[in-house]
Order: C-alpha cells, then structure tokens, then sequence
C-alpha cells in the first residue's frame, strides 16, 4: 500500500503506471482537515478531489484505505477537549457513507487518534467507542490505525476488522524493523 498523504497523487496514466510497475495494488486516500481559528473542522481541498482520487483508483484496479486526517503540512494537532469528538464524528461518518458509496475496501475513520489525542488514554479509547458506531454506515472492512505501537492500553476492538500501526521506516536497520514489528504484534 502507498498513502497519498498529503494528497499529492494526482493518479495519471504514468503515475498510475509506475504504481502498478511496483507492484503497489492499494492506495491510502486520506481527506486532510485543519482546525480552523472558531474551533471548526475545515476540509482542505474539495471534496470533489478525493472522490476523483477514489474513482480513478478503484477503476485502475487498486483497492482503497480512506482515513480523513487531522494531520496538516506534518504539524501534528494535540486536541484534549472532549467536544472535539463530536466534531470528528461528523466528520467520520460523512466520509463513511462516502466510503461505502464508492465501494472502498477499507475505512479508517480517523488517521492515528493516539497521536491525535496526545496519547490522552481516556479520549482515545472514548473515540474508539464511539467510532465503532460508524459500522452501520460502512459494510467494508473497518480500521483502526495507530502512530507506531499505539497507545498504552487498546480495548474495546470487537467491532473493527482490522488493527492496524501506521509505521515508517527510513534506515537499513532490518534487523531494528523484524524487532519493531513483533512487539506491534505481540501488542
């Protein structure tokens, strides 16, 4: 899978060319938000972009992870104000009925809420709950995806299909990544 995150795949014949001569048979489509100056949600670009984004991938073949995120230009946004869920929410299940319109495989109703939440263990697990009320709204497979290994404590998963660790990796340490790798799944 390659994300395309910040959203800079644009999904041309040669683009998508070099994509499958990789190999790469699934993209990460992820819609970026801001918190605006009034407290607000704010979508980036159009909501017309993404949705072109989806289509051109599912007609070249490629499977969808579509996950809105609240990450912007890399600054990462701590939010410990509980009215922020309710706001995500709306957000998440607006892109969950997109989602399950556009026949994508896999929704993340929120790109890393640990890293979100300021690994505040009491909203984390607060928005876990509650995002699993998006099931309804979405037949695919559902996904929780965490920075790295994730918060201290995951619990109350029963409805996601998959539990998934957004990992990155710059070095040549395989070694370092085999060892990495167990303990998210030992987690």
């Amino acid at each position: 899978m390659v994300s395309s995150e910040p959203g800079e795949y644009i999904l041309s014949e040669d683009e998508i060319s070099r994509l499958k001569s990789l190999n790469i048979n699934s993209l990460r489509i992820c819609p970026l938000y801001q918190i605006n100056p009034s407290g607000g949600i704010t979508l980036l670009r159009p909501k017309q972009y993404y949705l072109g984004m989806i289509r051109r991938a599912k007609d070249e073949g490629l499977a969808v992870l579509l996950e809105p995120n609240l990450f912007v230009g890399g600054a990462i946004n701590q939010l410990d104000d509980p009215t922020y869920l309710d706001k995500i929410f709306a957000m998440s299940s607006t892109w969950a009925l997109v989602a399950e319109e556009e026949k994508v495989e896999l929704y993340s109703p929120l790109n890393e809420p640990d890293a979100l939440f300021g690994g505040n263990q009491a909203l984390i697990t607060q928005w876990i709950q509650r995002s699993q009320d998006l099931r309804p709204l979405f037949s695919g497979h559902l996904v929780l995806k965490f920075a790295d290994l994730g918060p201290a404590e995951i619990k109350g998963i029963n409805h996601y299909d998959y539990l998934a660790f957004d990992i990155i990796w710059g070095n040549s340490h395989l070694d370092e990544l085999r060892q990495h790798l167990k303990r998210a799944i030992t987690k």
